[in-house]
């Protein structure tokens, strides 16, 4: 492999008439350094995490610590395999492989330990729904009895809270 380098370094350029071992040492002045350490790219986006405790990214929705629901995270690659995600106070909340495929949910169950402490996502719409509307708590019952409806996308649509599954439109 040498001896071709050599070679082709050796011949003149139809466009320089010089040939690229003579062109090198001519601009070798010029060139800095590499750092010592390997440059890391690192692309942070901001994410809203859903009702559901779960965030998008890239076609896929990756479970966060269910007291994150609806608020903003910051996320970012890893290794160009790991997806981290951060609370607003860049403390490192989750971690997740990378999937290639898309349309998967990934849910680590640790992430909803504890939330039913709290009455989970249902209570908590009740009560956004109940503040805009306190006498209508038997309307609320009623939509969570039903078995063919979802309550928690229901009350959400009502207000306006960060939905628990994206709005799709059919034509």
């Amino acid at each position: 492999m040498k001896d071709f380098q050599k070679k082709i370094n050796a011949r003149v350029h139809s466009s320089t008439k010089t040939a690229p071992h003579e062109l090198i040492s001519k601009e070798e002045d010029s060139f800095t350094n590499l750092p010592n350490t390997r440059y890391v790219g690192i692309k942070e986006e901001i994410r809203k995490v859903s009702l559901d405790c779960l965030i998008s990214f890239n076609g896929n929705r990756y479970s966060v610590p269910w007291h994150f629901a609806g608020k903003q995270v910051w996320i970012r690659i890893s290794k160009g395999y790991f997806l981290e995600v951060y609370s607003q106070s860049n403390k490192l909340v989750a971690t997740h492989g990378l999937l290639l495929e898309k349309g998967r949910v990934i849910i680590e169950n640790d992430h909803y330990r504890g939330n039913n402490q709290r009455g989970g996502n249902f209570e908590r719409l009740k009560q956004k729904f109940l503040e805009s509307f306190p006498t209508e708590e038997v309307f609320v019952e009623k939509l969570k009895a039903q078995k063919r409806m979802n309550a928690n996308l229901q009350l959400s649509k009502i207000t306006g809270v960060n939905r628990a599954l994206p709005e799709r439109r059919f034509s």
